[in-house]
């Protein structure tokens, strides 16, 4: 017999503590919200530590350069307004995860956008995970998903709504089991350009590179301030197109997001016969100035 669990119950079982609508506590969204209807919006995930939300500087102009591209009207110091006073009303663990997400409110049936538009603000709490020390420290394995990015480049850059694709490629993970840790996605020209959570950068004869962006993915945060702070090594940087045999010549490897920091990729599967890396020095240094940012350490 199915048992209708109360909606907090539910939301406590995906793992998510707290929810505010519009700068409300809130546990429901309007049925026509075009963020349901057609992934109309944009969301950013932030590590909180000790209450303070990293590199929100760098996520609120993302977020905000992200609305207007999609036309939906955000005033930065609203949801500013909004994080602080959802941040203080937290009662559980300090640390945790910030979700952010902006849609473009109510609009009813149809793609055309109302003539104003009031845009849905989301705030979501989710306590600290667990730490992934081991898999900053010894590095991981990933898989070369089947599942490919579709090039779109009035979407590219942007962390919008819609992921089907990375769900898609999330599912090929799942059937691997927990030996490989993240997945390297292709667009459907076969250029390589990002993992399925994260960024990509790899080293080659002492030059840092990372997949140029203007077709497919997703332009993250970290991703970000890792291009701002390379310099500081007097590491030349550059953003290209990266095909999957520059890839597997590389020195190292490492995938990046807001969250975990730095994981070394030791290893790649699914391209036919493995490709193995070390855990180089340019990504030792790196990880130590992202260190303070993420949760890939206790």
């Amino acid at each position: 017999m199915q048992t209708n669990l109360p909606e907090s119950h539910k939301l406590e079982s995906a793992g998510l503590a707290c929810a505010w609508v519009n700068g409300l506590p809130a546990e429901h969204l309007s049925l026509v919200d075009r963020g349901i209807a057609y992934g109309h919006g944009v969301f950013e995930t932030i590590c909180v530590i000790a209450r303070k939300p990293q590199l929100l500087s760098l996520h609120l102009e993302r977020l905000t350069s992200g609305c207007q591209r999609l036309y939906i009207p955000l005033e930065e110091n609203q949801v500013k307004s909004q994080v602080s006073k959802f941040l203080e009303s937290i009662t559980s663990d300090r640390d945790g995860i910030l979700k952010i997400i902006v849609t473009a409110g109510s609009g009813g049936r149809g793609y055309g956008m109302p003539t104003e538009v009031e845009p849905s603000i989301i705030l979501l709490w989710f306590n600290r995970p667990p730490s992934h020390e081991i898999k900053s420290t010894n590095g991981i394995s990933v898989n070369l998903c089947e599942t490919r990015l579709a090039r779109q480049p009035r979407l590219a850059g942007l962390k919008h709504l819609n992921r089907l694709e990375q769900v898609l490629a999330r599912q090929e993970l799942n059937r691997l089991g927990d030996s490989v840790s993240e997945g390297i996605m292709l667009d459907t020209e076969g250029s390589v350009i990002e993992g399925i959570m994260s960024n990509l950068f790899m080293v080659r004869q002492g030059v840092l590179i990372t997949p140029e962006l203007v077709n497919a993915g997703v332009a993250g945060v970290m991703r970000e301030f890792i291009l701002s702070n390379a310099e500081q090594m007097l590491t030349t940087v550059q953003i290209q197109d990266v095909t999957l045999e520059n890839l597997k010549v590389a020195d190292e490897v490492f995938v990046c997001n807001s969250l975990i920091g730095i994981w070394p990729v030791v290893k790649l599967i699914g391209c036919g016969e493995p490709v193995s890396w070390p855990c180089g020095d340019v990504t030792r240094r790196l990880q130590e100035i992202t260190q303070p940012y993420c949760f890939s350490y206790d």
